[in-house]
Order: C-alpha cells, then sequence, then structure tokens
C-alpha cells in the first residue's frame, strides 16, 4: 500500500481549517453576539442554536446516506463539498448580521440563517469526514492524517476565536458600529473557510473516483432504505460506545468554548485585545500538543489514549475550579488544560472511527463510510448544541443580563462553574464509555487481514 505524501496529506488537512473557523465561530461567539449584539434573551438565543443543531442532526443522517449512494460524474463527495463550502461564506455573514426588527421577525431570521449555516457546514464536513477512510487504510497512517488535520483544526481555531475580538474592537476604533464590526469579521472567516474547502475538494478529485458517465446516478435511494441502512449501522456495537463518549465529550465541549467569552468578559473584565491574546494561548496549546498525541497513539492505543488522555485533563479541569481561578497564573494553567482537553478528541476520534469503516465492511460486506461517520456528526451535532442550551438556560436562572456590564455574584458564579466543574465531569463520562469499545490497532489489524484475504 503506498503512503500518503505530505502534500496529498496537507491539501486534505487544509478542509480542516475551514472546518474549524466555521465551527469555533459559532460554537463561541454566537450566544455571545446573539445576547449582547442582536439584544436577545440567552434561553431564547440558546434556543434558536439549539434549533439549528437539531436540524443538521437531521442533515448529518440525510447528508450521510446520500454521499454513499449518490453518484457523479466529478464523484460521490467532491460535488457536496464544494457546494457546502461554497455556501458557508454567505451563510456566515448573514447570520453575525444584527437586524433592527421586532422580536419574531428576529427569531425567524436567526433561525432560519442558523439553519442554513448547518445545511452549508454539514454538506462539505461530512462527506470531507468520509473521504479521510477513503484515503488510507493503514491505522497509523489515518492517525498521522488526522494528526495533521488537527494542525489546520487548531490553526482555524485560532483564527475564528482570536480574529472576531480583535478585529471587531480594531473596527469600533475605526468608527463603524459594533453590529457592522461583527457582520464584516463573520464574512472574512467565511471566505476563509470557503477557499480552504475549495483546496481540498481539488486534491479529493484524485480519490473520489467517479463510478458513472452520467451527470447524477441515483437508483436505490429511498427513506426506508435510508432507516434500514442507519439501524444496521447503529446495532455494530464500537458505534454505540463511541456515540455514548461523543455525546458527553460535545456537551462538555459546546460549553467550555462558548462560557469562556463570558469568563473573560464579565469574571475577569478582559479587554477583547486581552481575551484575543488569551484564545490564542488555548490554540497555541492545542498545536503544542499535538504530536505528542500521535506519539502517545502509536505507543499504546488509540482508543487508550484517548481514554487516559481525556480522564487526565477533565481532573485538571475540575481542580481548577476547586481551586478558584483567581489569578493570572492559575488562569493559563487552566488554559493549558482547557486546550489540552479539546485538542485530544478532535485529534484521535476521527481516526478512531474510520477503523470502525472497516468492521462493518467485514461484519456486512457494505462500504459505508458516509453512514458511520454522520452518525457520529448526528450526535456531535445535537451535544453541541445541548451543552450551548444548557448554558444559556443556567445564565438566565443566574441572572444573567446582557445589557448590563456589572453581572451578580450568581451568575459570576455559575459562569466559572460551567467552565469547570460541569464540563469535567461530562469529560469523565465520555472516557468511561470507551472503556468497553473492542477496535484496538491489534483487532484492526486482524479484521485487516481477513477483508484482504477475502
Amino acid at each position: 500500500m503506498d503512503r500518503l505524501s505530505r502534500g496529498t496529506i496537507l491539501k486534505y488537512g487544509s478542509a480542516g481549517l475551514g472546518d474549524a473557523v466555521a465551527y469555533s465561530i459559532v460554537c463561541t461567539y454566537l450566544l455571545f453576539f446573539l445576547t449582547t449584539v442582536a439584544d436577545i434573551r440567552p434561553a431564547a438565543a440558546g434556543t434558536m442554536i439549539a434549533i439549528g443543531s437539531v436540524s443538521d442532526s437531521v442533515l448529518n443522517a440525510v447528508m450521510g446516506y446520500v454521499s454513499d449512494n449518490v453518484d457523479t460524474r466529478w464523484g460521490r463527495r467532491v460535488p457536496f463539498m464544494f457546494i457546502g463550502g461554497i455556501l458557508l461564506f454567505f451563510s456566515m455573514l448573514l447570520l453575525f448580521t444584527a437586524i433592527d426588527a421586532a422580536s419574531i421577525i428576529k427569531a425567524v431570521y436567526y433561525v432560519f440563517f442558523v439553519i442554513l449555516f448547518y445545511i452549508s457546514y454539514t454538506g462539505f464536513f461530512v462527506p470531507y469526514l468520509a473521504l479521510g477512510a477513503e484515503f488510507t487504510q493503514d491505522y497509523d497512517e489515518r492517525t498521522r492524517l488526522r494528526s495533521y488535520t488537527a494542525l489546520f483544526n487548531m490553526i482555524g481555531s485560532m483564527a475564528a476565536m482570536v480574529l472576531p475580538a480583535s478585529m471587531v474592537g480594531f473596527l469600533t476604533g475605526k468608527g463603524f458600529s459594533e453590529a457592522a464590526g461583527w457582520m464584516i469579521t463573520a464574512g472574512s472567516l467565511g471566505l476563509i473557510s470557503s477557499v480552504s474547502v475549495l483546496i481540498t475538494c481539488k486534491e479529493a478529485r484524485k480519490f473520489d473516483k467517479p463510478a458513472t458517465d452520467k451527470v447524477i446516478s441515483a437508483s436505490g435511494i429511498s427513506l426506508k432504505n435510508m432507516f434500514g441502512q442507519y439501524l444496521q449501522v447503529l446495532k455494530l456495537s464500537p458505534v454505540r460506545y463511541l456515540l455514548f463518549a461523543s455525546l458527553f465529550f460535545l456537551i462538555s465541549y459546546g460549553m467550555l468554548i462558548s462560557d469562556i467569552m463570558y469568563f473573560f468578559t464579565y469574571n475577569m473584565g478582559f479587554s477583547s485585545g486581552r481575551i484575543s491574546w488569551l484564545l490564542l494561548c488555548r490554540c497555541i496549546v492545542g498545536i503544542v500538543i499535538i504530536p505528542f498525541i500521535d506519539k502517545a497513539c502509536n505507543l499504546t492505543d488509540k482508543r487508550y489514549a484517548l481514554m487516559v488522555l481525556q480522564a487526565l485533563f477533565a481532573i485538571l479541569i475540575a481542580l481548577s475550579g476547586l481551586l478558584g481561578i483567581t489569578s493570572i497564573f492559575r488562569l493559563y494553567v487552566y488554559i493549558f488544560f482547557m486546550g489540552a482537553a479539546t485538542v485530544i478528541y478532535w485529534q484521535i476520534m476521527p481516526a478512531i472511527i474510520y477503523d470502525v469503516c472497516e468492521y462493518d465492511q467485514l461484519m456486512t460486506g457494505q462500504k459505508r463510510q458516509g453512514t458511520i461517520v454522520s452518525i457520529q456528526g448526528f450526535v456531535e451535532s445535537i451535544s453541541a448544541g445541548l451543552g450551548t442550551q444548557i448554558l444559556g438556560i443556567i445564565l438566565q436562572l443566574a441572572g444573567f443580563d446582557g445589557n448590563v456590564q456589572t453581572q451578580p455574584d450568581l451568575a459570576l458564579t455559575w459562569i466559572e462553574r460551567c467552565l469547570t466543574y460541569i464540563p469535567a465531569a461530562f469529560l469523565l463520562l465520555s472516557s468511561a464509555a470507551l472503556l468497553k469499545y473492542p477496535i484496538t490497532k491489534k483487532v484492526y489489524e486482524e479484521i485487516r487481514r481477513k477483508l484482504d484475504e477475502s
């Protein structure tokens, strides 16, 4: 089996930049934007985002099945990636546009564009993730492929977390309104996302070979068949364990990256420039530890590395809450723990999911990469939205008011707890779900041997 060239790996990883930019700006800033710029109450804003997440869960299911079963003269995955990548720019621009309208009009507007965002995001992401399993079937090379992608993810997260606060601050200093600053910033990041996805589309055409001369071939597609395919995949024991691991992690992740803006702004009273620096530090941590995570996976096992490292940093995050983030030193220590805890999952979990594709092929004789990764995406979209919804409800119950700079003590207390104890508990549950996941490196190599012999 030929190893992938570094150029191919880098071009595949390029879309990881667009993935992280789009996902991070929505998860980190959308709730903050809606409550402080668009003037929407926290619980209502959380509900709008949750509606988008629920719609995304449905889109994930459809997209995975369709990309497995629809073929075009340009391939199975690339056409969807191309269209989704183009739409990212427009959806991000309009989602972060503040409108002056009645509450009901605002609700309809933001629900519509959060759904459009997820249509564009899922339209490229599910086929993109599925293609990773087709780029290589080597156990360790898949980890390498995802490690490079994780590097692009962290660079994208850096751009999405650091640029908004600093760009909005810069633009308002130049006379733009805060609303205009957010619109320009989101449009700029949307353009970056689109271009990075299109770079991957060009390289992916080498691996996404069309099996038809027709413009489109979609024989045998039906709702009954789609549900049947998903039921079959859900019966696979490795899938069930991964779904619970993802569910708990993404609830934690959704809370962490949405709450951190509130903590920096209201608990710490930091300026936009300082917030940008701290978010940059979180991304730098992720970039620095990526090679160490890669080494840990090669020395032990992907499942074991994810389970142990995630549990370790969950305990350290909880310990930060117990001691209190009361000094700059403790804040930087916390940022290190948070940055490490979040990058571990995104680097290792996709490589683990790829291995399930071969397990499914051995058990059923079918190749359903899109269906398998879309189930993962289904859970991720539900749980990330749930984490944001939980945060919005907690903030409202604690008395948070986006129209005032000084928040009540109860709100400040719960902002910190949503950054420490609560997400740490979900991280531990995620690690526990991996205890019985059965596909180790040894098991995978046996699966590959049986497939090669058949």
